[in-house]
């Protein structure tokens, strides 16, 4: 899932494209120009592209995967945000390091998640870990429906339409819901983070051999 980071500037402090392409390559982060205008930096090394839009300001779209190192793309961005005089902002809501960083954690480690759930498909005790996995997934907050949704790969909560959730926003999800239904709504806490902990070390053989259970930020 992808992270589109604003960062909201004063047009007279605004560097050029071209400025900020400098300043990656002599931050070590070599990166080059993309799309029809030119408008978009993607970095070589991380998955981060830098875009200038019309009005001349700058987002930042980050994809990170689950080898990605976390720490050192947010160390990127609030390098960048101090070059062009911004604060970062994520959903409209202004962000600081340990706050991105859970972020870019959290969805790293739901891809991790996924990932240990298809090696325990190919040795054939997927069903027993996600057995195991949802009880620990609902004891992370008691009281709240929450589980593992196998179609969309991610912790939800499951809310009653009409008392956890309005219809309108109900039907944003599922198009059918009604009232006394329940929706799947994904969660925005970041519980990802730990139940890849639980999961890591009730089975560590499902972690990728090549990382093991200590995993690089």
């Amino acid at each position: 899932m992808p992270f589109l980071v604003a960062f909201p500037d004063r047009p007279d402090t605004r560097p050029t494209l071209s400025e900020v392409a400098r300043w990656l390559h002599d931050r070590g982060e070599p990166c080059e120009p993309i799309g029809p205008d030119e408008r978009e930096l993607v970095l070589r090394a991380l998955p981060v592209r830098v875009m200038q839009g019309e009005d001349g300001g700058y987002t930042a779209r980050l994809q990170p995967t689950a080898r990605s190192p976390v720490s050192r793309i947010v160390a990127l961005i609030f390098d960048l945000s101090t070059a062009l005089h911004a604060d970062v902002s994520l959903r409209g809501v202004e962000q600081t390091r340990a706050s991105l960083w859970l972020e870019l954690a959290d969805e790293q480690d739901r891809q991790r998640i996924v990932g240990a759930l298809v090696r325990a498909e190919d040795r054939g005790n997927r069903d027993e870990v996600l057995q195991r996995l949802w009880p620990q997934i609902a004891a992370l907050r008691p009281g709240r429906d929450l589980r593992w949704d196998v179609a969309r790969a991610r912790i939800v909560e499951r809310l009653p339409v009409g008392d956890g959730i309005s219809l309108d926003a109900a039907r944003t999800i599922d198009p059918d819901a009604a009232l006394g239904d329940a929706v799947a709504v994904p969660v925005t806490d970041p519980l990802h983070v730990l139940a890849w902990r639980w999961l890591v070390d009730a089975y560590p053989t499902l972690a990728e051999p090549d990382l093991g259970s200590v995993w690089p930020r």
